[in-house]
């Protein structure tokens, strides 16, 4: 088994506004005193990042992960300016749109 196999096995993928998104939740080792971490990857990146020091996080607190959209186990990122045009179109609003990227480049839709 690979390890993108085995890290999949520890989470599960959620369908959050028609996106499918990986998500791991840790349990607390020991008694869960501590509010949960809520852990997120770079770019570009995935949680699987964090995939040998998430137990040691996990002392007394549960440990969330999540793949973001477009990244990782989660959903191909072409959705989004979609999903994005969607929710803005049932709003009402008829608008542009402009998107930066991480790597500098600069895209339009309109």
């Amino acid at each position: 088994m690979n390890h993108w196999t085995s890290w999949e096995q520890l989470g599960r993928h959620r369908h959050l506004a028609g996106l499918d998104v990986f998500t791991i939740e840790v349990p607390a080792r020991g008694q869960e005193r501590r509010e949960p971490l809520l852990v997120l990857h770079g770019f570009p990146s995935s949680s699987f990042d964090f995939h040998l020091v998430v137990d040691s996080m996990a002392d007394h607190r549960r440990v969330l992960l999540i793949d973001m959209v477009g990244y990782g186990l989660s959903s191909d990122a072409d959705n989004i300016p979609s999903q994005i045009e969607k929710i803005l179109k049932a709003g009402g609003h008829d608008v542009t749109m402009v998107n930066a990227a991480v790597s500098g480049d600069t895209t339009a839709d309109g």
